[in-house]
């Protein structure tokens, strides 16, 4: 009959397409356990078993070591241990005013090492009247009372009552970015820095008052300052009533006798 196929060339039809039937079902079986071992591994990798179990402190003995041991093991779980939660662990442990930073490494099987760098202090903050003096650090963070027989610090005037943990605002900002801007030799001496009608006012130890202008340029007139009592004699520091660093191009002692050659002329 026409159009009939020949048994032997249906039978062939009939294997191909089950052959194709079962290629797709084989790449389809295939995909969906790719699929599957995909999530297993990411549940093994993200999922409790590898979870953060342990936390260790290093480097640090300050007085919040308990509380900040408790709040790094609250946070910690949220990561794993191949993959450890580093942002929030830096975040919440910066909360610490004497915190300035952390270094997060793995301690296997389950835990972390968190070392600690302490903030450390670059000046004092005086309130005015008569607050208590409070040691700062760079960024102007209160850490708390000076340690006793520490080295010199600058000291720095604030109108606002500080705590700890509180920063310093306005001008004392302004006032203590001067300081730590002098040499270290320099630094320990000054006193008294605060701004008053919009000018930076300061005395040095065993030192003559300051001068040192409006708030502009402050890094400049800090090299100035530096220099000048870099050579200084100590005679002329100390007979001297002012030092003006206004303008630091060109720095001015007062108060010192004219010399003779100056008299001649």
């Amino acid at each position: 009959m026409r159009g009939r196929l020949h048994p032997a060339l249906a039978a062939r039809r009939r294997a191909v397409s089950a052959e194709r039937r079962l290629r797709r079902r084989t790449v389809l079986l295939g995909g969906l356990c790719v699929l599957a071992g995909l999530a297993a591994t990411w549940w093994v990798l993200t999922g409790p078993i590898l979870a953060v179990r342990s936390v260790e402190v290093a480097d640090y003995d300050g007085p919040n070591r308990s509380a900040l041991e408790s709040t790094l093991e609250q946070v910690a779980p949220r990561g794993t241990i191949l993959a450890p939660p580093r942002e929030d662990l830096r975040t919440v442990a910066r909360h610490f005013p004497d915190v300035e930073d952390v270094v997060i490494e793995r301690s296997f099987p389950l835990g972390v090492r968190v070392r600690v760098i302490e903030a450390l202090p670059a000046a004092v903050a005086v309130p005015r009247p008569e607050g208590e003096p409070m040691a700062v650090t760079l960024d102007g963070r209160a850490l708390g009372p000076p340690a006793p027989g520490a080295d010199p610090l600058p000291r720095v005037w604030t109108d606002s009552e500080l705590s700890v943990g509180r920063r310093l605002e306005g001008d004392a900002l302004l006032a203590l970015r001067f300081a730590t801007r002098t040499g270290p030799e320099v630094s320990g001496r000054l006193r008294s820095l605060r701004v008053e009608d919009g000018r930076l006012l300061g005395k040095l130890a065993r030192g003559p008052r300051l001068r040192l202008g409006d708030t502009r340029r402050l890094p400049a007139k800090a090299r100035s300052l530096t220099a000048v009592l870099n050579h200084l004699p100590p005679e002329d520091e100390r007979a001297a009533t002012y030092l003006d660093v206004s303008v630091p191009e060109v720095p001015a002692l007062g108060g010192l006798a004219p010399t003779q050659d100056s008299t001649d002329a």
